[in-house]
């Protein structure tokens, strides 16, 4: 998850003056989808003319995770970003961490997803000056109202979420699962991401399935399209530990073997404090 403005996140807007670029890469043969938690961004939605904006920008080839140094300047590993895929600014009013996927607000909350493995961010703001030149010079009947003069003033900022995700290339291709015979064949070299399986398929294709990594099932964080991660028996399924609503699933996950043992060293104690009830 990456946080704008990180540390007063929440309680205090955003700088003026700011202009800065983020690369996500993610695995090779994954790509990226993009999704805000939360948005509130001065301007109107859809209409980001010269207020602070977001811009995605898309690769046109792969990029190598491994290669990538933090402080790297753009092009990125020799290659320049691609085709924009958006422009964001204004405010998603409702609170995405509740994980309504049913809504077309979840659907307007995912922002881009990548052709390939990676995308840039370019977030840039205004400078403060401008800002107060343009308060100064803007007529009573403008469409910066009151209110949208507040949000140049109190806007928070955003938080994205970034998954890595894939779609099955055919309708005979499953998911990674560790348990898999494909999985243990091909992963001699350990390179190879034990995955979790989300629920829907594909839109285009019925047959096709849509995997994630499996640490990113086991976040607290919808990175499925379609948010069957969240699936609390899925999770378990997959090995997951902490998972909500459901407290020994850290002894569940481990194995049988560990659960009898918790279980025995529980008796054992439940008997020492009875003995110890019964001598005094």
């Amino acid at each position: 998850v990456y946080f704008f403005h990180i540390l007063f996140y929440g309680s205090l807007p955003y700088n003026a003056s700011r202009n800065c670029f983020l690369t996500i890469a993610v695995p090779v043969g994954y790509r990226v989808r993009l999704k805000a938690l939360d948005f509130d961004v001065q301007g109107q939605w859809g209409k980001c003319e010269r207020e602070d904006t977001l811009h995605i920008f898309d690769h046109n080839q792969q990029l190598e995770p491994e290669t990538l140094s933090a402080n790297e300047q753009l092009p990125i590993g020799g290659h320049s970003p691609g085709r924009l895929l958006g422009e964001f600014c204004g405010k998603i009013e409702t609170d995405l961490t509740k994980n309504d996927h049913s809504s077309s607000l979840n659907q307007r909350s995912i922002l881009a997803e990548s052709s390939q493995n990676a995308l840039t961010l370019w977030w840039h703001t205004e400078d403060l000056q401008n800002l107060n030149n343009q308060k100064q010079t803007t007529p009573p009947l403008s469409t910066l109202t009151s209110k949208s003069t507040n949000l140049r003033t109190n806007s928070q900022g955003f938080r994205l979420l970034w998954s890595s995700f894939r779609y099955t290339n055919s309708s005979s291709e499953k998911c990674r699962t560790i348990n898999s015979k494909s999985f243990q064949k091909n992963n001699s070299s350990n390179l190879l991401l034990n995955e979790f399986k989300c629920k829907k398929t594909t839109l285009n294709s019925p047959k096709m399935e849509e995997c994630i990594p499996t640490q990113l099932g086991c976040n607290s964080y919808a990175d499925c399209l379609d948010g069957s991660d969240l699936d609390a028996q899925l999770q378990l399924k997959h090995g997951c530990e902490h998972i909500p609503n459901i407290p020994l699933s850290v002894l569940i996950s481990s194995g049988p073997k560990r659960l009898l043992l918790c279980a025995a060293l529980l008796l054992l104690w439940l008997s020492l404090c009875l003995g110890c009830c019964c001598c005094y």
